[in-house]
């Protein structure tokens, strides 16, 4: 059964104690399969680790040690952390054996004393095959191995393989991706994440979803791999073979570990808030701004292409949806994935997501149409939407001429 894994941030506590029944009511139909806090959190909001236990819900720490790779403000939350720092590593830094085993046993450590139900080993974002990067990662996860081997831990290990779009091409793969797999293989893994930036994005992303599921069937050949912060891409990366999927609710839907570690260059200011979640439309299978639904809310057509159309899940139509936009993101996206499961045959399960694809398409030119005359209105990034929609026509007929042959 694929499974849904939603990053929690600070301010979902109130969800959580909903959704998982902490009073009692038993965890709901938005219930998450795991939930992922990032490191920083969970020392801040033990809570969030006290409700995924009594629900007997999963839960993981995303240690984030790909951010040793940029500067970090020295007052960032993150860079307090005992394994972390906030000045640059190269990767000969992170090379010596006494460097690499204390961020090890730091980041192993942190993670057990804070609950995690399973060590996500450290890890950094590879580029290149040259840059050294490569052979960092593959040092942290050996260090990993050699320590919780002494320390006698016994607990599910996760490698999560982050890299950049340039290096899910098939050519690299004999440079990078079969030197990780190697390497995945020794550390003895239940789990791979596979965290690639910008698969959705670019002059030609079908191309590099295509790459993508074909490094995420390379990595399945060791254990099962979950597309790790690729909530746009969730469904079509499940219908391609991965165990599941994580995603943040209304934020975080894609994957772009380079942005991140710049976005925490600048001093922190704890009076700014954060900026406002989106509202997940199950039609495009994203989330857009709050705005842009209330903006379309006058145009009747429109309106009943976007609203939620489960009644058990929004039953007051856009009040609910607008009222309850995380509880409805959770239910919608654990819908799709069961629709998804349901399917007996790959072709078909390919049929539905052209399908879909070919409807939200339609839905975002109406969209990018009103847009000329309501401003208020968002541009709908459709990168995600061609890229999935390329791939599964190419997959529904490939199948279906295969059966013919």
């Amino acid at each position: 059964m694929a499974e849904l894994t939603v990053r929690i941030g600070g301010d979902d506590i109130a969800l959580l104690r909903r959704v998982l029944g902490a009073h009692g009511a038993g965890a709901g139909p938005a219930a998450p399969h795991r939930v992922v806090v990032d490191a920083h959190l969970a020392p801040r909001k033990a809570e969030i680790v006290q409700l995924a236990q009594v629900a007997g819900i999963p839960m993981l720490i995303d240690p984030q040690t790909y951010y040793l790779q940029d500067y970090q403000h020295p007052g960032d939350s993150w860079a307090a952390l005992p394994y972390a720092e906030a000045a640059i590593a190269t990767p000969a830094d992170l090379l010596n054996p006494t460097r690499v085993d204390q961020v090890v046993a730091t980041c192993v450590e942190f993670q057990l004393q804070h609950g995690a139900s399973a060590i996500l080993a450290p890890y950094v974002h590879i580029e290149s095959a040259t840059d050294g990067w490569l052979q960092v990662q593959l040092a942290l996860w050996a260090a990993t191995h050699r320590y919780l081997a002494a320390q006698q831990i016994h607990v599910p290990v996760i490698a999560v393989v982050a890299m950049g779009w340039r290096l899910l091409h098939r050519p690299t793969w004999p440079a990078v991706i079969e030197p990780l797999a190697t390497g995945v293989e020794a550390l003895g893994v239940q789990e791979i994440a596979l965290a690639a930036s910008k698969v959705d994005q670019g002059a030609h992303p079908a191309q590099r979803l295509a790459d993508y599921l074909a490094t995420m069937h390379r990595l399945a050949r060791i254990a099962p791999v979950t597309a790790w912060q690729q909530g746009v891409l969730g469904d079509v990366s499940v219908a391609g073979g991965a165990a599941g999927y994580e995603t943040g609710i209304g934020r975080r839907e894609r994957c772009d570990l380079r942005v991140a570690m710049t976005n925490r260059r600048t001093a922190p200011d704890p009076n700014a808030p954060r900026g406002p979640r989106g509202v997940f439309i199950r039609q495009l299978n994203r989330s857009v701004p709050k705005r842009t639904v209330v903006a379309i809310s006058t145009d009747r057509r429109l309106m009943a292409r976007v609203i939620c159309p489960d009644p058990g899940c929004c039953p007051m139509g856009r009040e609910s949806l607008l009222g309850d936009a995380r509880t409805h993101a959770l239910i919608s996206r654990k819908t799709s994935l069961l629709q998804q499961q349901r399917i007996s045959r790959p072709s078909w399960g390919w049929n539905r997501l052209a399908a879909h694809a070919d409807e939200a398409l339609d839905l975002a030119a109406r969209l990018a149409a009103t847009r000329q005359r309501n401003p208020a209105i968002t541009r709908i990034d459709i990168g995600a939407l061609m890229a999935t929609k390329a791939v599964a026509d190419h997959h529904r007929q490939a199948l279906r001429h295969r059966k013919a042959a």
